[in-house]
Order: C-alpha cells, then structure tokens, then sequence
C-alpha cells in the first residue's frame, strides 16, 4: 500500500513538472534551426590587381617595373568576399605577395593583415581596395599572390592569384614640357617645343640605349623639326630628357588642310653577354596638333543647354542654309523668361584679355552669370564683363538669363553676343534670333473630320453611340532636333460631382486600331485620334463631361495641355413606348409550364391550387435549404474559427504533445 501511495505522489510530482519542463520544444528548435540557417557562410574569395584607380572588371595589370616612378609602383588590390555582407563574419584577412624564390623560404615580399573595418558592402559580399607601393630596385621575376581568410568558424579561406611579373627590361616616355595641355598648337613664324622625359625603369645592372625617332610628315613647305636627347645611354632606375623644335612657316596659317598628327617612336636596346643589340622596346606615341591664328580669335558658341550641349549656332562655321529656322534660333514656350548658354574659346597661340557685351534691340531684361558662380548676375560695372588672361584654347563658360516684357510682347527678339580682344582690339560677334512661341493647344476637339470645327459640347441620345474627333494641326516646332515631341493622351469621363462615370463606355483609337490608355504617342503630320462613345440605355440622363489630356515627356519644363467637351445624354422617349407588335398583353399562367398564354389574368382552381402545392413546397424547400446552408456555414465557421485560433497558438500544441510524452511516461512508470 506504502508503494502505492510512493507510485502515486511521484507520479503526481511528475505529471506537475511536465507542464512546466517539457522534454522538447518545437518553437525553440525552430528558432535554432532559423538561426544555423540564416547564418552567413563565405562561398568564394578573390583577388584583383590593377593600377591606381582602376576598377573590378577592366583587365588586370600583370607587368610591373622595378624602378617606376612612384605612382607606377603602387599596386591596387581589389579585394573581393562573397557570401557575406556582415564583417562580424570574418576573424582576419592576411594578403601576401612573394617572390617565386622566396616561396619555400616563407619571407613575403608583403604580408599585410588588412582592417576588417575598411571592408565595405557590394552586392552579394563585401568589397575593399588595398594599395601597396612596392621599393625601388626589387627583385624582377614572378610574384606568387595570395590572400587568407579565417572566417568567425575558424575556417581558412585561401585565394591563390595567377601572380604578377616585374621585368628586368622596361622603359617609360612621357611630355614633361609642351606649351599647351590638350595639344600642340602652331602659329606662324612661332617655335612649338615639345620635351619628352624618358626613364629606364628596368632593373639596376641593366644598361641600355634608346633613340627617338619622327613618324609625322608634316607640310612639304616645313622643314623637319630639330631634335636634342641629354642622354641616350642608361643604366636601370636613370632617367633623361629630349627636345622637338618645330619652327612654323611664316604663311603657314590659314591652312586647306588640318595638321597632321604629330607621331614619334622610341626604340630601346640592350647588349647581350654575345656583343649582339638586342630591341626589347618598341612603342609609338602621339599628341594632337593644331594651326591657329598668332592673335586670338573668341570662338563664341550658344547652346540650348548646359555642359557645352545642344548646339544652336557659333561665330566660326557656316550655317546650313536649308536647314530649319528654328534649329540655328533660340526658341522660349509660353513662357515668360528663359535660359540659354554660351561659351568663348581662345583660339589662339597667345593669352588674351576678353570685353564680353550681350544685348538685344527690344527691351528685355538680360543677365549674365558665370559657370563659377551661378547665383552672383556679372555686372558691367564691377568688372564682371572683363575676362583676364584666358589661355589659348581655354573656354569660358556663361548662362544668360532672359525675361521678356508682358506689355510689348513680340513674335522675335533679336540678340547679339559681342567679344572685344583687348590684346589686339579686334571685335568678334554672334548675331541670332529668339523665337517667342505660343502654342495656346496642340489639338482641339471636333465632331467632323472632314470640316474640322472646334467643340465645345454635344448631345445625344440613351442608347445611342457618337464619336468625337482629336485634330493636332501640324507645327513646324515638332520636327526639330530639340523639341521633345514625345506625349502621353489620358481620356476620362467625369459628372457634375468629378467621378468617374463607368457606364459611359468609349474607346481610343487611330487609323482603326484599338489604343490603350493612357497612351505614349509622337506628333506626325496630318495625325488625329478617334473617341468612340458608347451611351447604354441605363445611362441616367444629364450632363457629363470629356477631358482629354496631353502631357510632354520632358525632364523639365513640362507642356501640359487639356480640353473637356461637355456631353448632354437626354431621355431616349422610344425606350419607354408600349411595343406596338404585342398584341396580348394579358398573362396568363398555365397550370402545366407557367407560360403566359390566353387574355385572362384570372387564374384557374387547377393554377391556385398547383401554385399554393408548389408554392407551399417552394418554401417549405427554401427554409430546408436555408437552415442547412445557415447551419452548414455555422459549422464551417466554427471550424475555421477553430482552425484559426489553433494555428497562431504553437505553444499549447506543444505543450499538448509534450504533456501527451509525460502521460505515456507517467503510464509506464505506473
């Protein structure tokens, strides 16, 4: 009996503690199994070698010299982890590069541990640059690269790179010296120097000799250019220079043909351990050239828009005289002010000063601002029209800024941009045109297309149909290179109250084809669009309204334009008429099929007591069919109900099995 009563209170001890400590839980296993889940793993690791600010996916620089100048010394590591986007990830990162020989020794060349924190997020990973500026004179032969990743698991990840090579033979050229940036420019009776540094930047012990050598053929009237080298023999890391002269006839500018290209070679050698010149470099190079006036020229340009683009007309080409007016004019739209853009190029071999003027005959209120302040208007009379020192070739770039006069509004407006060369008081201008254009609307409603007339409202009757009419007169504006003559058209029907009205059906359509709304389209000639309304006969009878819309696809200065055309529906009268062809109008109903036959409406005993029988069975089978619909959803209610509180609860389904687990424990310690 005592064990009984042991059995029954561990048993009671037991069955307690299983409601509070299950042996399993669903939600945390799944809460673990998220976690091992969603745990980020590195799937690759790679490395890339470029020079400085090269990127990912251009070609990788393979060949380095041992004796570069410094920025030619100074490797970019592209450096690439995916799989990861978290650096929490990473324990460390060790790239090393090592000279082939040195590989069994293990003394790298480079072994950086690099920051975890400059690692940043590129997609599907992370991403960072590391750059190394190797010493001068280090040893020439391949260089094995390498990159170790331990992970925060322990695991090494390792990248080995196909490696790099740093050659014993190697030279570099470069201008050091040419009297203008972009190119070489030549006036008459004028020397144009060009000085080359050239640099042996092979390995020390190596000495070699080089020669440079004119490719160009320049005018027959020229003679060649002289040519000084300081010193053509070189040993690895020594550097040396050389001069072109060119000396430029005196009638040389202006020219029919342009100037060449100005091209040369540098060739290099060295001495074998035979006594044998043997070439290891061979490499062209090339500069621009230009034949320009000896005193500047200003080369003014207008452009529509900013960043030197769209070009409207400059002071030094001809003109195309076929072309479209508008093409070579500034043109403003229904606006009251506007902007244009204008630069003024030196061209020239000697630095020059400028005096810029811009003015128009009619009054208008001008304002110039320059590209290095664009807030501040340049004012005549702090000197901000006066540009200084502008070197040959250089540009100076401005933005004018027009408002027109509401009271005296003209279709053109005149403008002159006027440059004084104050060096040599010669004056260069740029007359043009500014178009003053109002387009009120660039289509109009009408009911006819063969006598176009401008609609405003039309009627019509219930259950009827009418079609409506878009016309867009053609304007010349349309075709030019900088109209943007893209559009979209939304068509709507709306009532007194501005909704929507879905019973109005119609449809968008050109040379019959069905078009979708809203619709992108481009303005051609002789272009219009159909509506076709469709009134149904439960349409209620009032005033509705058509709104068409165009709006042009432009970044900026958007043209807008709109047109409603009110449409009155009135009561078709012949849709509530009597149907003159009915001539029994009397239903009768039969006791066999229900159908309305005779002229009397006076039921037979058969029909009533056919119509109670039935009527009774009718209902009496509804209110079956409804209390087994009601009772039937009732279920599937509580059922779903039931589904529905059960699903969001894991717990107590876990609970439940768990204490299911403790009674068969508990059974069997019984």
């Amino acid at each position: 009996m005592g064990g009984v009563g042991s059995r029954a209170i561990v048993l009671t001890i037991v069955f307690l503690l299983s409601s509070q400590f299950p042996f399993s839980n669903s939600s945390l296993n799944e809460e673990a199994q998220q976690f091992f889940t969603e745990q980020e793993v590195i799937s690759s690791t790679e490395v890339r070698v470029h020079n400085l600010g090269g990127d990912w996916n251009e070609n990788q620089v393979l060949e380095w010299s041992p004796n570069h100048l410094e920025y030619n010394r100074t490797i970019q590591f592209s450096i690439l982890i995916e799989g990861i986007n978290s650096t929490e990830s990473i324990e460390s990162m060790t790239l090393n590069m090592t000279w082939i020989y040195n590989v069994s020794t293990g003394d790298p060349l480079l072994s950086e541990n690099l920051s975890i924190s400059e690692l940043e997020t590129h997609e599907n990973g992370l991403f960072m640059y590391y750059n190394y500026t190797y010493p001068l004179d280090i040893y020439h032969d391949e260089y094995n690269i390498t990159l170790d990743v331990v992970d925060s698991g322990g695991i090494l990840h390792t990248f080995e790179h196909k490696g790099i090579n740093v050659i014993a033979y190697d030279m570099h050229l470069e201008p050091i010296s040419i009297d203008f940036d972009s190119k070489l420019l030549f006036a008459n009776n004028q020397v144009t120097s060009l000085e080359l540094f050239i640099q042996n930047t092979g390995s020390v012990y190596t000495d070699i000799e080089f020669d440079i050598i004119l490719l160009s053929q320049l005018p027959s009237n020229w003679n060649p250019p002289n040519l000084f080298i300081s010193d053509s023999d070189l040993s690895g890391g020594q550097n040396s220079t050389a001069l072109f002269e060119f000396q430029t006839p005196n009638d040389a500018y202006p020219s029919k043909d342009p100037m060449p290209v100005i091209e040369f070679q540098l060739i290099a050698e060295f001495e074998d351990f035979t006594g044998q010149m043997v070439e290891f470099y061979n490499a062209n190079y090339s500069l621009e050239s230009e034949l320009v006036p000896l005193e500047s020229y200003a080369n003014i340009s207008v452009f529509r828009t900013n960043f030197s683009t769209d070009l409207v007309k400059n002071n030094y080409q001809q003109t195309d005289s076929n072309a479209n007016i508008f093409e070579t004019s500034l043109v403003s739209f229904n606006s009251l002010s506007m902007d244009f853009f204008f630069d003024i190029q030196n061209y020239g071999y000697s630095k020059s000063t400028f005096e810029l003027n811009v003015s128009s005959l009619n009054s208008i209120d001008i304002e110039i601002y320059s590209q290095f302040d664009e807030e501040r208007p340049l004012l005549p009379e702090d000197g901000g029209l006066t540009i200084n020192d502008v070197e040959p070739l250089e540009i100076i770039s401005f933005r004018c800024h027009i408002n027109f006069s509401i009271e005296n509004q003209i279709d053109i407006y005149p403008i002159s941009i006027s440059v004084n060369n104050s060096n040599s008081d010669e004056i260069f201008d740029l007359d043009m045109s500014i178009y003053f254009i109002t387009i009120p609307n660039i289509f109009f409603p009408s009911s006819n297309i063969s006598m176009p007339n401008y609609l405003q409202n039309i009627s019509t009757l219930q259950n009827e149909s009418l079609e409506l009419f878009l016309i867009i007169p053609w304007n010349s504006i349309f075709e030019t290179s900088f109209f943007q003559n893209n559009w979209v058209m939304d068509v709507s029907i709306i009532n007194s109250e501005f909704e929507i009205v879905s019973e109005l059906e119609f449809s968008l359509m050109e040379n019959n084809t069905l078009l979708s709304i809203p619709y992108i389209f481009s303005i051609v000639q002789d272009q219009f669009f159909k509506i076709n309304i469709d009134i149904g006969e439960d349409v209620n009878i009032g005033d509705y309204y058509i709104n068409v819309k165009m709006e042009q696809i432009n970044d900026e200065d958007v043209l807008i334009y709109e047109s409603q055309v009110e449409l009155s529906v009135l009561e078709n009268t012949s849709l509530s008429e009597p149907n003159q062809n009915n001539s029994n109008n009397d239903t009768v109903i039969d006791d066999s099929n229900n159908t309305s036959s005779g002229n009397s409406t006076i039921p037979n005993s058969d029909n009533l007591t056919n119509n109670s029988t039935n009527s009774s069975v009718n209902n009496t089978q509804n209110q079956v069919d409804n209390l087994t619909n009601s009772s039937q959803q009732n279920n599937n209610n509580i059922t779903q109900n039931q589904n529905e509180n059960s699903e969001p609860d894991d717990s107590t389904d876990s609970k439940s099995n768990d204490t299911k687990s403790w009674l068969y424990v508990s059974f069997i310690l019984v």
